[in-house]
């Protein structure tokens, strides 16, 4: 039996199908490895509406264990169902493709999973970048392989032109064994031991017209995708306004204007549905500028000016005033601070290197 599951951090039920299609098609049998994740009764698997995102690790671990094929998760695009998937749903809802891409960095991501979600950022090119939930346990590495080549397909075979290909794929993970899998399948530059995981198109991708424009279905799209969501405990706004702001910091400033466009919405109801989280956007903007001004500080690489300068404050005033109240000290003594710690923890370490040599 498959126990009541809270749905946070949880994948549609319709992956783990896909999983299924893909061991059997390699001759695997699934009962014993559906079993290591809780899942006795292969029958229930149809029935199911969301599964942990801690199973699917599971038995996507041991697929890929089993199959000594680290790129297991890649190949599952060969068992979907592109006529049935939601994206192509959403694609019959939109008008442009600017909207289908807001669409699938907001509502495709939050019913397929909530453990990953999307940030489209539009600032040079077009980027989907693809992040974790806070609350995820371990890091769902071959999810995001999946996610990532399920969006690529997706664009390339519904435009059919050469900007659908993206200019890059970047990726957190390490270089894969089978890297010639992953070029198969993505079709386009990657790279690996990325910062962050993104698709990163052209951006005149947005002056191609959708070919599954269609207002009829305007509506019964907004009917499933609610039907959808209520199953669904949403990523919190405000951890995907934190993903905003890094995504644009330090080259860009963030905007709410912008951020709430980018949303769907107006200034009023972003700054309500934060409210609600007993934040705003000026205060995690403040906490985020404050946290990578920390980390320049700590590299000592720029100066007070400097940093300040990159992360768009006003004047050095403004910006020691901003960190002194954030922190409680100024940015010169945080970096005195940690320069002294930086030095102990050196002299610990000598310390200990001299004992071993003279015993």
């Amino acid at each position: 039996m498959i126990k009541n599951i809270n749905n946070s951090n949880t994948v549609s039920s319709h992956f783990l199908t896909v999983i299924k299609k893909g061991l059997k098609s390699q001759g695997i049998e699934t009962h014993p490895l559906f079993s290591k994740a809780g899942i006795v009764d292969e029958n229930t698997v149809s029935k199911l509406v969301r599964v942990k995102q801690q199973d699917i690790d599971i038995i996507l671990n041991e697929s890929v264990r089993i199959t000594e094929d680290d790129a297991f998760s890649v190949k599952l695009i060969n068992h979907t169902a592109p006529a049935s998937n939601l994206l192509t749903v959403l694609a019959g809802y939109c008008d442009s493709l600017r909207m289908l891409f807001n669409l699938t960095s907001q509502r495709y991501g939050e019913t397929y999973t909530n453990s990953i979600y999307a940030t489209l950022d539009e600032s040079t090119h077009v980027r989907l970048i693809f992040e974790t939930s806070v609350n995820t346990e371990k890091y769902p590495i071959f999810t995001i392989d999946f996610i990532m080549v399920y969006v690529v397909k997706f664009f390339s075979n519904l435009l059919d032109d050469p900007l659908a290909t993206p200019i890059v794929v970047k990726l957190k993970r390490q270089e894969p064994r089978n890297l010639a899998a992953f070029k198969k399948y993505f079709c386009c530059p990657l790279e690996f031991n990325a910062v962050q995981n993104e698709i990163c198109f052209d951006k005149r991708i947005y002056n191609l017209k959708n070919p599954l424009s269609n207002k009829t279905l305007a509506s019964a799209t907004k009917s499933i995708m609610e039907d959808e969501l209520k199953s669904v405990t949403q990523i919190p706004l405000s951890k995907r306004t934190i993903s905003y702001i890094n995504s644009q910091l330090p080259e860009f400033f963030p905007k709410q204007e912008e951020w709430a466009k980018r949303l769907n919405m107006n200034t009023r109801n972003l700054q309500h549905q934060l409210k609600e989280e007993n934040t705003s956007f000026n205060e995690i903007l403040k906490g985020e500028r404050v946290k990578m001004a920390k980390a320049l500080l700590k590299n000592q690489i720029y100066s007070i000016a400097e940093i300040s300068s990159q992360l768009h404050f006003s004047d050095s005033s403004h910006f020691i005033k901003v960190f002194k109240h954030e922190t409680g000290i100024t940015p010169k003594a945080y970096q005195s601070q940690n320069s002294s710690e930086l030095r102990n923890h050196k002299t610990t370490l000598e310390n200990i290197y001299n004992r071993r040599h003279e015993n």
